[in-house]
């Protein structure tokens, strides 16, 4: 099910904000308490969830593969930023 911030049910859908499919809209967890769809007491803020280029990270990361998550809308400066730091890109899942 999908819910608006009003608490609004606008799809049926499975996957909701904040799930690993909207990375980079300002997410917020308070939202889904107020409307009734989870019960966690962990609402902070989501920081550098603004961020797609993680380049200076990746220049620490000492492994030869990495899985990323990202919305879409940032694949070309995710790609940017992951080749600029010597990976390769090889497959992108949908």
């Amino acid at each position: 099910m999908l819910v608006d911030e009003s608490g609004s049910i606008i799809a049926g859908h499975g996957r909701v904000p904040g799930d690993g499919s909207f990375y980079g809209l300002e997410y917020g967890a308070e939202w889904r308490k107020r409307a009734g769809v989870s019960t966690t007491e962990r609402i902070g803020r989501i920081e550098n969830n603004h961020r797609a280029d993680w380049r200076e990270a990746w220049a620490l990361f000492p492994d030869e593969v990495a899985y990323v998550w990202h919305a879409g809308i940032y694949a070309t400066t995710v790609a940017e930023g992951l080749l600029a730091s010597g990976f390769s890109l090889c497959s992108q899942i949908i």
